[in-house]
């Protein structure tokens, strides 16, 4: 009697039946015909420039009003008003300021790009930490002083 795991009946399968959905070359799946591949995504520091200006446009004239009016609505404790304004400045930055100024300054996203630099700290601005161990541990680290001052100053203050 043969036994059979459930990798081999699969890999069985999968040579007796020709794949549908993919493309002969596979290399045009998501194109038409006619079409050209789109640009490489903008580079990192565009990306962060755009963000910082919008979130400065969103988060400035909401945290001058919208605490006041939360506390005249009886929401007095901060914190029962630090959710409420970070959800308001979430969805205002994210469906009005960002696409905004993606309109206004697009040209300047869609730019081509210079050729590919290996040279720091142009790779980094360009393509950002990327995924390798010492990327993540850089991450790690920026996430770290980040956030244990800010810890330290709530309980030396608390």
């Amino acid at each position: 009697m043969r036994t059979c795991t459930l990798a081999v009946c699969l890999l069985s399968l999968s040579r007796r039946l020709k794949p549908v959905w993919c493309p002969p070359h596979r290399s045009d799946a998501l194109y038409p015909a006619n079409s050209e591949a789109p640009l490489r995504p903008p580079p990192k520091w565009k990306v962060c420039a755009i963000t910082i200006a919008s979130l400065f446009l969103v988060v400035y004239p909401v945290s001058l009003h919208v605490p006041d009016l939360l506390s005249k609505c009886g929401i007095k404790n901060t914190y029962g008003q630090i959710p409420i304004t970070s959800a308001i400045n979430v969805f205002l930055n994210t469906y009005t300021m960002n696409p905004l100024l993606m309109t206004v300054v697009g040209h300047w996203l869609a730019q081509p790009r210079p050729p590919f630099t290996d040279a720091q700290p142009w790779k980094l601005l360009d393509q950002g930490f990327g995924t390798s161990h010492c990327a993540l541990a850089l991450r790690f680290l920026l996430v770290f002083a980040y956030f244990v001052p800010l810890l330290a100053s709530w309980a030396v203050n608390r």
